[in-house]
C-alpha cells in the first residue's frame, strides 16, 4: 500500500509541474465564474407586464366615462317589488337599468360600468397601502370585483315585471360574490377572494374545481397577499402540476397521447414522492420560486461549461499517463525498481480520478459561490427526496457535486477509453484524439440511431445508459433544475431504462475497459 501511495504522490507531482495542466485549470475556473454570472444576468428577475392601474389612471377613466355618459340617473329606475319564493314573499327595493336598444346602448352601458366601478374605487380604495399592480392578490381581487360589479349591473337590466324567484336567487348569489370581492380588494383579504371565486364558479353547471383548489392553496402560502404577480404565476404552475399528479394517483392512470395509461408501480411511487415533497415545501415555504430556479440553473450552467475544459484536461492526463512514459522509456525506472505493474496501474488510475474529482469539486464550488454572492445563498435550495416515509434534504453544494458526478458518467467513460489506448500504445495523440472524437460524435450517433426507431438491442448501447441524472435525481423539477413537465408529470427516463439496468451496464462496461487497459499494460514489452 505504501508503494502505491508513493507512486500516486509521484504521479500527482508530475502532472502538477506541467504548465498546460494549470493553464487549463485557470481557463476552466474563469469560464465557470463568467458562465454563472452571465446566466444570472441573462435570466434575471422575471417581469410580468400589465396595464397600469393606479389612482391617476382610474381618475382619468372616471372623468372620461362621466363626460361621455352625461347624466347617469337617466338610465336608472327604482321600485319596490315583491317576489314569491318557495317559502315566503320577499319585498325588495330594487334597481333597474335601461340603456335603451339603439346603437348608443352598448356605449352607454360601458361608460356607466366604468364610471360606477371607478367611483367606488376612488372613494373606498387605499392606493398607497395596496398598489393594484404590486401584488397578485390586489390585481386578481380587482379583476374579480370588476367582474362581480358588472354581473350585478347586467342582472339588474331585467325588467321589474320579469323578476321571479330564480332571478332573486341569482341576485343574492351575485351580491354575495360582490361582497367577498369587495372585502378581498379593499381589505386585502385572500380568503375572501377565494370565497368570491367559489361563488362565481358555483353559477356554472359543470365547474372545474382546479382553479379553486389552486387559489385556496396559494391563500395558505401567501397569507398576507404579499406575493408579486410573477411569483404567483410560478406558484400557480407548480400547483397545476401538483393537483394533476394527485388526480393521476386517485385515478391510477395518467393522461398521455390522447388516452389514459395505467400507472406502473415505479411511476406511482415517483408521483407519490413528488406530491409528498411538494406538500413539505409548501408547508415550509421552500418550494422552487423563479428566483430559486434561476439561481440553481445558473450554478449548473457554470458547471456544464467548466466541465468542457475539465474533459480536455482529463483526457490529456489519461491519454498521456502511460503512453508518454512508454514512448520516452521513463517507465523503465519503475519496472526496474522493482514495482509490480498492477501497483503502477492503480496509482496512475487514482491520480487520474483525483484530477477529475478535484476539478469537478472546484468548478462546483466556484459556480456555487459566484451565484450565492450575486443571488444570495438562500436562493440555492437543497435537493429534497423521500426516505423512510419522510422528506429529507441534501445541502445544495453537496447536491451540486453529486449532480456533477451523475452527469459526468459519459466523460468518465471517454477518459477510460483514452486510458485504455494509453496503456496499449505509445501514441498519446491517438489516445486524446480518439476520445475527443467519440465525445464530439456522440450527438450525431444519437440522431443517427433515432432514425431507426426504438429497438430492444439499443438498450445495450453506451449512449442510452450514460445519462442517469434524471434516474438518480428523479425530483429535479421540485428543486428548480428543470421545468415541471420534464419531471413531475413525465417519465424520468424517456426510453424506459431503469436505474438498476443502467448501473449494472455501466459497471460491466467500466470493468471491461479497466481489464483491457490493465491487460495491455501488464503484457506490454517494455524496451
Amino acid at each position: 500500500m505504501s508503494k502505491i501511495l508513493a507512486l500516486y504522490h509521484n504521479e500527482m507531482i508530475k502532472f502538477s509541474h506541467q504548465l498546460l495542466v494549470w493553464a487549463l485549470i485557470a481557463i476552466m475556473s474563469v469560464v465557470t465564474i463568467l458562465a454563472s454570472t452571465f446566466y444570472v444576468k441573462m435570466n434575471g428577475e422575471e417581469e410580468f407586464v400589465m396595464d397600469q392601474v393606479d389612482k391617476s389612471s382610474i381618475t382619468a377613466s372616471y372623468d372620461s366615462a362621466k363626460e361621455q355618459l352625461g347624466d347617469p340617473n337617466r338610465f336608472v329606475k327604482h321600485s319596490t317589488i315583491r317576489i314569491q319564493t318557495s317559502s315566503d314573499v320577499i319585498e325588495l327595493f330594487s334597481t333597474y337599468y335601461d340603456f335603451g336598444e339603439d346603437e348608443e346602448a352598448t356605449k352607454n352601458l360601458y361608460n356607466y360600468l366604468n364610471m360606477s366601478i371607478c367611483s367606488a374605487m376612488l372613494v373606498n380604495y387605499d392606493f398607497d397601502k395596496y398598489p393594484i399592480t404590486q401584488t397578485a392578490l390586489s390585481q386578481n381581487a380587482y379583476a374579480e370585483y370588476t367582474l362581480a360589479f358588472r354581473s350585478l349591473i347586467y342582472h339588474n337590466m331585467t325588467p321589474f315585471g320579469e323578476r321571479d324567484s330564480a332571478w332573486y336567487d341569482e341576485y343574492c348569489l351575485i351580491n354575495q360574490e360582490l361582497e367577498f370581492a369587495r372585502s378581498a380588494l379593499f381589505n386585502h383579504n385572500y380568503k375572501d377572494y377565494v370565497e368570491a371565486i367559489k361563488l362565481h364558479y358555483s353559477a356554472y353547471p359543470i365547474t372545474d374545481t382546479l382553479d379553486i383548489q389552486i387559489q385556496s392553496r396559494i391563500a395558505e402560502v401567501d397569507v398576507n397577499g404579499e406575493m408579486s404577480v410573477s411569483e404567483t404565476l410560478h406558484l400557480n404552475e407548480i400547483l397545476v402540476n401538483y393537483f394533476i399528479a394527485k388526480d393521476c394517483l386517485l385515478k391510477g392512470a395518467e393522461f398521455s397521447g390522447g388516452s389514459y395509461t395505467p400507472l406502473t408501480e415505479s411511476r406511482r411511487a415517483d408521483l407519490e414522492d413528488a406530491v409528498q415533497i411538494l406538500d413539505y415545501q409548501l408547508a415550509h415555504h421552500s418550494y422552487a420560486s423563479y428566483e430559486n430556479s434561476n439561481a440553481s440553473q445558473s450554478v449548473m450552467f457554470g458547471i456544464s461549461l467548466g466541465r468542457l475544459f475539465l474533459i480536455v484536461l482529463a483526457i490529456i492526463i489519461a491519454g498521456s499517463s502511460i503512453s508518454n512514459e512508454l514512448a520516452t522509456g521513463s517507465i523503465k525506472s519503475l519496472i526496474i525498481a522493482p514495482v509490480k505493474r498492477w501497483k503502477i496501474f492503480v496509482a496512475k488510475l487514482l491520480a487520474i480520478l483525483t484530477w477529475i474529482l478535484g476539478g469537478g469539486f472546484l468548478i462546483t464550488l466556484l459556480s456555487t459561490i459566484c451565484v450565492g454572492c450575486t443571488q444570495g445563498f438562500s436562493s440555492l435550495l437543497p435537493y429534497f427526496y423521500v426516505s423512510g416515509g419522510s422528506v429529507k434534504s441534501i445541502p445544495f453544494l453537496l447536491f451540486a457535486f453529486l449532480y456533477f458526478l451523475a452527469s459526468s458518467i459519459e466523460m468518465l467513460v471517454y477518459v477510460l477509453v483514452a486510458f485504455v489506448i494509453s496503456c496499449n500504445s505509445k501514441n498519446a495523440g491517438a489516445a486524446c484524439g480518439i476520445s475527443t472524437a467519440l465525445i464530439m460524435s456522440g450527438e450525431i450517433i444519437n440522431l443517427f440511431l433515432e432514425g431507426y426507431g426504438r429497438h430492444t438491442w439499443m438498450d445495450f448501447l453506451p449512449y442510452y445508459n450514460m445519462d442517469i441524472t434524471s434516474k438518480v435525481f428523479s425530483h429535479l423539477p421540485l428543486c428548480g433544475q428543470q421545468t415541471l413537465d420534464s419531471g413531475l408529470l413525465s417519465e424520468s427516463s424517456p426510453i424506459g431504462l431503469s436505474l438498476g439496468f443502467s448501473t449494472i451496464y455501466l459497471i460491466i462496461l467500466t470493468i471491461t475497459l479497466l481489464w483491457i487497459a490493465y491487460d495491455g499494460f501488464v503484457r506490454k514489452d517494455i524496451q
